[in-house]
């Protein structure tokens, strides 16, 4: 057996090593890579469905808002005409 033999055996042996040493970050790096892809697409969904139902809860939400308020600017509406109207008769100025 000659050095030239061995010399081939080990660079062989070398090589094969490093390629597994290679082959199993490279095959967690594609993993972390494919998972995050699925991530982000089930998270565009979901954040359209979610910004879907929160746009129908803001609109809801300003609708009886303005709904429970509008007696209450009438309220005060009239109670300020009838004050304004009062301070008038009795000599009072005009805001």
């Amino acid at each position: 057996m000659s050095l030239a033999l061995w010399r081939d055996i080990s660079v062989v042996w070398l090589f094969l090593l490093c390629f597994i040493g290679m082959l199993i970050p490279l095959a967690v790096a594609y993993g972390a890579v494919w998972g995050m892809h699925k991530v982000l697409g089930r998270t565009r969904t979901t954040m359209l469905s979610a910004q879907s139902i929160s746009s129908k809860v803001r609109s809801t939400t300003v609708a009886y808002s303005e709904k429970a308020v509008a007696p209450v600017i009438g309220a005060q509406r009239s109670t300020s005409s009838i004050l304004s109207t009062f301070r008038v008769l009795a000599g009072g100025k005009r805001r």
